[in-house]
């Protein structure tokens, strides 16, 4: 470990960036049998071990206090940065140390059986157990006073930290009951450690900047389509106006036609979350319209309902002045497996007095129980898009009645207006 933190706080630091510094653990555990196993060939000298372990203590309490920068978050250790006021070049302090570390190395292994002969006549071997006690004490007080606090095991490791990653743990928790897919997103780097998804990120590109920076410049929406299929691309993440990085979207907005793409064309479900937006990649292909032929609504007592072209109208005169529930049905079977699944829809709704109430419910006719419900919003005629993400007992091979309900709040005309109601996979 201080091998690797050597060699990236003076060959790497060019260019560093705070968050590449969790790649060092990636070869920590390698790196330390290796250094295990190298310490034990041919090293069976006491003197060789002692040296060696002095350089461990040495060098931790040299890079702790002079190297690196120890970040504790909310009073438990977060990790480690490269000192951000060092310069990129070893200095002259280092190379005079480095060989003097060395110079006692290669004194031990010339003048071994010499050193060997003089500890034997003064029998000085019988210190070597309380000179590596006193090593080891040194170092513990080196760690102790390094500025690492550590919380229990139970916080670090099975409690995330409030708002930790900008709540980026709503995404994750969606992500791994969703479809497989790579993932295009900005400011959002802990997806593909929690996924297990490659994860293209705008904000931090590194390796991947080569080939998400062509999306930046597509100028329409179809060959934009084209690119992340080719490229497997099933999910774009991006925080919402609730975020505080939602900066990193506008500047992103200012310069490609990125976003509008995804909130204007069909084929994207999208999916609100607290702090961060969902943009699912649903081919046509892959979706189920229930606005086709093969999908009949039927209006049930005082409603009129008018399917055509794939839209579907629905309006309700009332004459009375109490609240009156109105419904249009869909009897259907789903081929669908039972997994989270995705309701999209793209309506407008209004009424020429008061607001009334708008909700749209998916029923189990054989058990006769309501599977899912939800409000919609009024918009006063304008069209909005709104995606659910359905509970996992809706799928397979249900007889499910999907309903649309309209409830009058007095006297006036009521309508809805559904240019789109598609299913698909989460």
């Amino acid at each position: 470990m201080i091998f690797l933190l050597v060699i990236w706080a003076f060959l790497l630091q060019s260019g560093f960036q705070t968050s590449d510094i969790r790649y060092v653990a990636y070869f920590v555990p390698i790196l330390s049998v290796i250094i295990v196993i190298g310490m034990k060939i041919g090293k069976e000298s006491p003197y060789n071990k002692l040296f060696s372990y002095g350089l461990m203590v040495f060098a931790t309490y040299y890079f702790l206090h002079f190297n690196l920068f120890i970040w504790n978050y909310q009073n438990h250790f977060g990790g480690f940065w490269v000192e951000p006021n060092k310069g990129s070049l070893i200095t002259w302090d280092d190379v005079i140390m480095g060989a003097a570390i060395m110079g006692g190395l290669i004194l031990l292994e010339i003048g071994g059986q010499k050193i060997s002969s003089f500890t034997t006549s003064y029998n000085l071997r019988r210190y070597i157990i309380y000179a590596f006690v006193v090593l080891l004490c040194i170092q513990v007080a080196v760690l102790f006073n390094s500025g690492i606090r550590l919380a229990s095991p139970q916080k670090m490791d099975q409690l995330p930290p409030s708002k930790w990653e900008t709540n980026v743990i709503e995404v994750i928790d969606y992500l791994n009951s969703a479809e497989n897919g790579n993932v295009l997103s900005v400011r959002a780097p802990a997806i593909p450690f929690f996924t297990n998804r490659t994860s293209l990120d705008l904000f931090n590109p590194q390796t991947f900047a080569y080939n998400i920076s062509s999306l930046l410049s597509i100028e329409n929406s179809s060959t934009f389509k084209e690119k992340i299929a080719d490229m497997g691309i099933r999910y774009i993440v991006l925080p919402n106006p609730q975020n505080v990085l939602y900066y990193s979207v506008q500047n992103l907005m200012a310069g490609s036609k990125l976003v509008d793409f995804i909130n204007t064309d069909g084929d994207f479900d999208k999916i609100r979350l607290e702090n961060f937006t969902i943009y699912k990649y649903n081919s046509p292909s892959r979706k189920i319209n229930l606005l086709d032929n093969e999908h009949i609504w039927k209006p049930r007592k005082d409603v009129v309902v008018s399917q055509q072209d794939g839209n579907l109208k629905m309006s309700v005169i009332s004459n009375q002045t109490e609240k009156v529930k109105k419904v249009a049905l869909l009897n259907t079977r789903l081929n669908l497996t039972e997994r989270p699944l995705l309701l999209s829809l793209t309506y407008a709704s209004n009424s020429s007095l008061g607001t009334g109430t708008f909700q749209v419910g998916i029923a189990d006719l054989k058990e006769d129980k309501i599977l899912f419900s939800s409000l919609l919003n009024y918009t006063s005629g304008n069209l909005t898009n709104q995606t659910f993400i359905l509970p996992k007992n809706i799928g397979g091979d249900k007889s499910l009645e999907f309903r649309i309900y309209i409830f009058t709040d007095g006297l006036g005309k009521y309508f809805l207006n559904f240019k789109r109601i598609h299913m698909a996979y989460s």
